[in-house]
């Protein structure tokens, strides 16, 4: 049981800090960074976005080892997959998927070739579009990760009813 809690504990700060990081970095760091010089915020953008990577990559570790673990537990203990509960799981689990892919592509993929156009010195309308693109990325991320949490809150109160 205890194992469990510890478990659990770890899952919800991951997504809180996953989820926390992106909403902060769309909420304050972008709209606060709009006064600053084109060069400057390139320069701001590629290094916030390259620590956050980091901490995501982490988090989207510790998070799927929890939903695996924490799964297998729902399993054992009789969840019926097409019951309410059930079908809230796997909601979940397919919102999670979606937003690991999505993180995946705005961390590894979106985000180096933001780093590469500013290193060439290239056209700024190209750096707009991809720096557009990591915004959205990481919007949709947020909106899917507080998604995310409100059914991991529905799913913890109500798992006694169902």
């Amino acid at each position: 049981m205890i194992v469990k809690i510890i478990i659990y504990f770890f899952y919800q700060l991951a997504m809180i800090a996953w989820i926390g990081g992106l909403i902060y970095q769309l909420t304050i760091l972008v709209p606060a960074i709009r006064k600053l010089e084109n060069i400057i915020q390139a320069q701001i953008i590629i290094e916030t976005s390259r620590l956050f990577r980091i901490l995501s990559t982490a988090c989207i570790a510790l998070v799927l080892y929890a939903e695996v673990i924490l799964s297998l537990d729902k399993l054992r203990e009789g969840i019926i997959l097409t019951s309410v509960f059930g079908i809230l799981l796997i909601t979940k689990y397919l919102l999670t998927f979606i937003l690991v892919i999505f993180e995946i592509l705005r961390g590894y993929y979106i985000l180096p070739r933001i780093i590469k156009l500013f290193s060439l010195n290239v056209m700024k309308e190209k750096m707009e579009k991809n720096y557009k693109l990591l915004v959205t990325f990481g919007s949709v991320n947020a909106i899917l990760g507080i998604v995310i949490i409100i059914l991991i809150s529905i799913m913890s109160i109500s798992s006694s009813l169902f």
